[in-house]
């Protein structure tokens, strides 16, 4: 995957948590759909990366935790993939009656 069709997420352990952790689900559906939501269960990482999504989307993407007791409750976020073709090192000059905008494109490489 690359950065248009994959989102990287991240999150810490809850300060108190109920119970030891055993694992956590990860959840995730484009946020202007009513799909169902695509699980991950059972994963025991702090990070994950879901690939294979649709470029320039917003996705929700709720994680949640379990312990012995089961599973406590879905913390969302939102998140987007980037356009195709994103590009990078974007300079603007403003002249007096001009705008020049410059930038590099991004290849699948980087």
């Amino acid at each position: 995957g690359s950065d248009v069709d994959q989102i990287n997420i991240t999150w810490n352990q809850p300060s108190i948590p109920n119970g030891i952790i055993i694992m956590y689900d990860i959840r995730y559906r484009e946020t202007d759909s009513n799909d169902s939501f695509i699980y991950v269960n059972g994963t025991t990482n702090t990070q994950h990366t879901i690939d294979g999504l649709t470029s320039f989307t917003n996705y929700t993407i709720g994680v949640r935790a379990h312990t012995i007791a089961g599973p406590g409750e879905w913390i969302d976020i939102k998140a987007a993939t980037l356009l195709p073709g994103a590009i990078k090192d974007l300079i603007v000059e403003i002249l007096e009656d001009i705008v020049i905008i410059n930038w590099t494109p991004l290849n699948h490489t980087e």
